[in-house]
């Protein structure tokens, strides 16, 4: 039996743009950024509640940084620095990889695996409009094969009544051989 090949509608877009992601996204831009003269306990509160594991640090609306749970653990707790009075901008990291809008999701996922980084902020222009994660990539390409597989399952599989391809037995007939794996005969024991 010859399978079929995903088509183009079917596909997975790699080279589809973030702005697509986060059109999705519909937090609050506090939920997902801090001041720099913040607590560090302040931002693990906040990821906390918004169950993030990083912050987009921000000065006057600007990228300044960014806080990670990473930073916390290796910076703070390891440093033993006391996390309600140490403050963001001195943890942080201060050197941060970002995208823009256009960046596709494929260079977003290349990036983010040779730098070894699990957060990209998303600026258009100076002005940080989202926060990616690992996390948020790996959905969308999982939904996106989920959403690809039901297609091509869809347009390829028999329905109630018979087969699309007439060519194939019902799908009743074919399942009616195989055993029930909901009735599975136990051993019999003397």
């Amino acid at each position: 039996m010859q399978v079929p090949l995903l088509d183009s509608e079917t596909a997975i877009r790699f080279d589809e743009p973030v702005k697509l992601l986060l059109a999705r996204d519909n937090r609050d831009p506090a939920s997902w950024s801090i001041s720099p003269e913040a607590t560090v306990f302040e931002a693990i509160e906040r990821m906390a509640e918004n169950q993030s594991s990083a912050l987009v640090v921000l000065s006057a609306q600007k990228l300044d940084g960014i806080l990670s749970e990473r930073d916390y653990a290796r910076r703070a707790i390891v440093d033993g620095r006391p996390s309600r009075e140490t403050r963001v901008y001195e943890i942080m990291t201060k050197s941060v990889y970002y995208v823009n809008p256009e960046t596709s999701i494929e260079e977003c996922m290349r990036l983010m695996t040779s730098r070894n980084i699990r957060h990209l902020p998303v600026l258009d222009g100076s002005t940080v409009i989202g926060l990616l994660s690992m996390n948020d990539l790996v959905a969308w390409a999982m939904n996106t094969l989920r959403t690809s597989s039901t297609s091509l399952i869809e347009s390829y599989a028999p329905n109630r009544r018979g087969s699309l391809d007439r060519s194939l037995p019902a799908r009743d007939s074919i399942a009616s051989g195989l055993p029930n794996p909901m009735h599975v005969r136990e051993p019999h024991l003397p």
